[in-house]
């Protein structure tokens, strides 16, 4: 990586997580004592002198534009690329190749400009990024549940995955049923936060839906797309639901939980021995054949195919594990939303055991696989 490309990335890295610290605060007093969102800015003015090649006049209105609040309502709410329009080319040439480059807006505000929601795009790079990653509330989560046995591992993640909203019925007794054990007890606590008043079920995940403006929000971008589609049919969270899952484990344990189980349901429909998040988690899927042979599965959401790439290339967990076959398994409607989604993603990969492919893709390789097999 250039000495320019890293610079614009970590003042991305500090705008990005000074804006979840700040959405953070339970008190916006607070953040006269948060300087990580005003370092990233104060990074982009400098990068703004150096690289954005304006004359004296251009180059102080742009300054001039610099400020926490006119960044937040009026450059952070645009795509990234569009915040170096008119920058020299030869830079636009090195960041282009960054994995922050095609990402969305990072935040949606609302008609005041007084409050803003982090958009699925800004999680998903939070997510990925190598930085400090404690703040998110799935790290959280997942670490606690590392500390179950298999069994009730499997058992906690399902009751996440199924169990988006959840009324106090719930909860109570999904913890009766493990006896009241402590650590299930905190973990649920953990994953979980009142509901708040206002939400919408998201007719695509049944999370959570709200409206900033007039844009729907929920965990994931696809789920946007959806409650646009669907608007006119949407319904408001029943009161009973008193707790939701916090969103990052909606987004990271949830989410992608659906094309877990729909794997693991294929398999047992198909007559073969699946097993969930083998070793706590190492990968999301165990496959075994008839003929001994060992499949492994790791399903994946992220609407950028190069923060997905970056992830894989350093995967040392799930492509050290022994399978004949490892798969990384896109759902459809996330490869399809970006042109050469799998082929970019399998760029990062270098073990020639594992490859990218969407989920449509992977089950027609399954059913082949045992057709030949019984045949």
């Amino acid at each position: 990586m250039s000495n320019v490309s890293a610079e614009f990335k970590k003042m991305f890295a500090f705008i990005a997580f000074g804006l979840k610290n700040k959405a953070d605060m339970k008190n916006p007093e607070d953040y006269k004592y948060g300087l990580l969102l005003r370092q990233g800015i104060n990074m982009f003015a400098v990068l703004a002198m150096k690289y954005s090649g304006k004359m004296t006049r251009e180059l102080s209105d742009l300054l001039a534009s610099i400020t926490e609040t006119k960044m937040i309502c009026n450059m952070f709410t645009r795509p990234v690329k569009e915040w170096f329009e008119g920058w020299q080319d030869n830079v636009i040439a090195e960041i282009k190749n960054c994995d922050f480059y095609e990402v969305g807006a990072l935040v949606i505000v609302n008609k005041h400009c007084k409050t803003y929601t982090l958009t699925a795009e800004c999680y998903d790079y939070l997510n990925a990024s190598e930085e400090d990653l404690t703040a998110i509330d799935e790290k959280s989560v997942y670490e606690r549940m590392k500390g179950l046995s298999q069994d009730n591992y499997v058992s906690v993640r399902k009751f996440l995955i199924k169990n988006k909203l959840l009324t106090s019925l719930d909860r109570k007794n999904f913890m009766l049923e493990h006896g009241n054990d402590d650590e299930v007890r905190d973990i649920i606590e953990l994953a979980c936060e009142k509901t708040p008043e206002g939400m919408y079920v998201c007719p695509n995940c049944g999370w959570t839906l709200e409206f900033v403006g007039e844009q729907p929000v929920c965990c994931h971008s696809a789920c946007a797309d959806v409650a646009m589609i669907k608007r006119a049919d949407l319904k408001a969270v029943d009161a009973k639901f008193e707790y939701r899952l916090k969103k990052g484990v909606a987004r990271y344990i949830s989410y992608p939980g659906f094309a877990e189980l729909e794997i693991d349901e294929l398999c047992k429909k198909l007559g073969l021995n699946s097993q969930l998040w083998p070793d706590h988690d190492k990968y999301d899927i165990g496959i075994t054949f008839d003929d001994g042979s060992y499949w492994g599965v790791d399903a994946k959401t992220y609407k950028n195919p190069k923060f997905l790439g970056s992830k894989i290339a350093n995967d040392n967990i799930f492509q050290t594990v022994e399978v004949e076959r490892g798969f990384y398994v896109i759902p459809d409607n996330v490869a399809k939303k970006v042109p050469k989604y799998i082929q970019i993603c399998n760029s990062f990969l270098k073990n020639n055991k594992f490859t990218c492919v969407t989920m449509s893709k992977f089950k027609r390789i399954l059913q082949d696989k045992v057709k030949h097999e019984r045949s």
